[in-house]
């Protein structure tokens, strides 16, 4: 990026229709807001795409894109803040809570770690990817539901309603499996390893493909620990003062990817011999079923990470 700091830091409260703005330059504090949308954005920012500047902004579904594109096509420097880490940042930094207010503690939070933060690009494709994704969470989240409904409708006789039901059930399977192959074939085209790691290990089905190959192989330069807190796989403990919670837990990262990763080592500890002996070793050392799951989980994605992505740390 620079070889020196940045002279303006830039921090970006993302809403759907207006983003506010805190631009933070030697002693100097300017705020504005702008419409969201990517004439506004490059019309705004083309100033400081010229100059040494640094723009951070909290990761806010989709409504940050259009600010990703118009970016990148400026050749603006910019990261998306890790929201479990800001929030805590946030929460210390001011009592108020505005948009005005957020805006200055992202710029602020981005001039404190900005070399940890690094830069960030956009990718129309992940995106795409997160957007089956999301679209799978709902055709799931909506099936669950009307199975539940039927079975509240099995000691009524309301034959209509149950017909009505059944064909709306049939419809999302075959909606989920049109959605799940198109994602498939899309990961497949920019992960070359997908077929070969669902292929050689037990417990790597789709679903493993479609909700956490591609998360490995965005960040598959960086190091496996750091993989494994991205994705929210590191345990935590918590303790401030006399106030101690025993254990650790689980928590933040990518949740998605973190509960098909559980789901996955449900099959594995089964039916895959090296993380099935990991599933069985913890049990013997007196660990709970769940640690132990988690445990498998944590290894299947090491496992993926220093063996099929290990020529491109």
């Amino acid at each position: 990026m620079f070889s020196e700091k940045p002279d303006y830091f830039i921090g970006v409260d993302v809403s759907k229709l207006t983003l506010s703005i805190c631009v933070l330059h030697k002693n100097t504090i300017n705020h504005f807001e702008i419409s969201n949308n990517k004439s506004d954005i490059i019309a705004f920012f083309a100033m400081y795409a010229n100059m040494r500047s640094y723009a951070t902004f909290e990761n806010t579904n989709t409504y940050n894109y259009d600010l990703m594109r118009a970016f990148d096509e400026l050749g603006l420097a910019y990261a998306r803040l890790d929201a479990f880490k800001f929030s805590h940042f946030l929460k210390h930094n001011s009592k108020n809570k505005t948009d005005k207010s957020d805006a200055y503690a992202i710029a602020l939070y981005g001039s404190k770690f900005y070399d940890e933060l690094g830069k960030n690009e956009f990718s129309e494709e992940f995106a795409l990817i997160k957007s089956y994704q999301s679209g799978l969470t709902q055709l799931n989240k909506i099936s669950v539901q009307i199975q539940n409904f039927n079975e509240a409708l099995a000691n009524i006789d309301n034959q209509t309603l149950k017909e009505a039901m059944f064909e709306v059930l049939e419809t999302l399977k075959e909606q989920k499996k049109k959605v799940e192959d198109e994602v498939f074939e899309l990961i497949c085209s920019i992960v070359p390893q997908t077929k070969q790691i669902i292929a050689e290990n037990k417990g790597f089905g789709k679903t493993f493909a479609v909700y956490v190959l591609p998360l490995i192989y965005l960040n598959r330069t960086r190091s496996s620990n750091e993989l494994v807190s991205y994705i929210g796989l590191a345990p935590m403990s918590y303790e401030s003062g006399t106030s101690v919670k025993r254990g650790t837990h689980i928590s933040g990262g990518a949740k998605l990817a973190r509960n098909c990763l559980f789901m996955c080592s449900l099959t594995a500890s089964k039916y895959n011999e090296h993380f099935s002996a990991i599933y069985k070793r913890h049990i013997k050392n007196g660990k709970a079923k769940k640690v132990a799951l988690c445990a498998v989980a944590r290894k299947m994605l090491v496992f993926v990470k220093n063996i099929y992505f290990k020529d491109e740390i």
